[in-house]
């Protein structure tokens, strides 16, 4: 067994090379909460290479460009005191700079792990992952947010060490609810573009309408694209709160009696927001998202197959919602409860990381 060093030794010191928020989505929560676990146990360093906002421009990628070339030039400096890298793996042709990052730090003799939160490239080939994967090395530690993500990342890259650490750590467990409001508060929640599905619900408030039930509709999060913005414009019914976040964040939705996820957002992996609504007591109607399944969900909510309509079965389960209040509420209960064993358990599988990088490890685990 090789033994590390304490905490202020060189082998204990991590680096996080990452995209780190603002702005804010998925990924950049899911590595906050994974920076966050190993900052418990050791020294870290934080480098960003996000974007410095959603919207591409010349300026995005002038910056993209500019912070990649500083992680490099960070990877070099730290190698006398640091033995450990941990990085996010971007999609599409972003994974050219985990390819320049991950070569680089394994040149360098870093121990690799890198932390996976798209599905883009496992619901269908990808020649860069392929290459990303090869340059990692066989020593690299590929991090996954579900058993059907380390399973699908093996599935496409067989031999490849994948392991589970949950990203549902930080959420919360909202108090018992009683029944839901008349008329029905459906949310949406989330960056709010035509891809996560914006205009999808709105389709759904306007079917349920046509079907004699009524629904208010309440959206959070920051408005991102130009589409979204004219479909709200038109829409002076709908309550927009705007970007929250911490305590707002879960004051919105206890006042919400059923969240639409109808994300076809290619990247989506997990459904961070779905499983928040759910801890809160308010149970999702969702497409089907990587890690967000109907067995995952079970009685906590609807799971509508990805390539399925989602607004025929969604009216019909807020009608189911909204005429037995005992459904809703059985749909209620269920969400706290799977919210509370998976965000224990999450917590588990990042503290066994955090601390696995500061314990001991097998002779061999530094290998190239």
């Amino acid at each position: 067994m090789t033994v590390l060093l304490g905490p202020q030794g060189r082998a204990s010191r991590v680096l996080v090379v990452a995209h780190f928020a603002p702005p804010v989505h998925g990924m950049a929560v899911a590595v906050g909460r994974l920076t966050a676990a190993i900052e418990e146990v050791t020294t870290v360093r934080r480098v960003s290479v996000a974007a410095p906002s959603l919207v591409r421009s010349p300026h995005y990628h002038l910056v993209r460009v500019l912070r990649v070339l500083r992680a490099l030039a960070v990877l070099v400096a730290e190698r006398r005191r640091t033995a450990t890298a941990v990085f996010t793996c971007d999609a599409g042709a972003g994974m050219v700079y985990g390819v320049a990052l991950l070569g680089t730090a394994r040149l360098l003799g870093y121990r690799r792990h890198l932390q996976h939160h798209s599905y883009a490239y496992l619901t269908r080939p990808s020649r860069l992952l392929g290459l990303l994967v090869r340059v990692a090395g066989p020593g690299c530690e590929h991090l996954v947010s579900c058993p059907r993500m380390r399973d699908d990342l093996r599935a496409r890259h067989p031999g490849i060490r994948a392991r589970v650490v949950g990203i549902a750590g930080g959420l919360t467990v909202g108090s018992p609810r009683t029944r839901p409001h008349a008329p029905l508060v459906v949310g949406f929640l989330g960056n709010v573009t035509v891809d996560k599905g914006i205009g999808t619900a709105l389709e759904t408030v306007d079917a349920a309408a046509r079907a004699g039930m009524t629904v208010r509709l309440r959206v959070a999060g920051p408005v991102i694209d130009p589409e979204a913005a004219r479909l709200l414009a038109d829409r002076p019914e709908v309550e927009c709160v705007g970007a929250l976040s911490g305590p707002a964040r879960d004051a919105f939705l206890d006042e919400v009696d059923v969240l639409l996820f109808p994300s076809r957002h290619v990247h989506e992996s997990f459904g961070l927001a779905a499983w928040e609504a759910m801890g809160r007591g308010a149970p999702v109607i969702a497409h089907e998202a990587g890690c967000l399944t109907d067995v995952a969900v079970g009685a906590a909510g609807v799971v509508i197959a990805g390539g399925e309509d989602f607004v025929g079965p969604a009216v019909a389960a807020l009608r189911r919602f909204a005429e037995e209040p005992a459904s809703w509420l059985e749909a209620s209960e269920a969400g706290r409860r799977l919210v509370g064993r998976t965000a224990a358990a999450s917590r588990r599988d990042l503290a066994r990381f955090a601390t696995g990088l500061v314990g001991t490890v097998p002779d061999g685990a530094l290998a190239h």
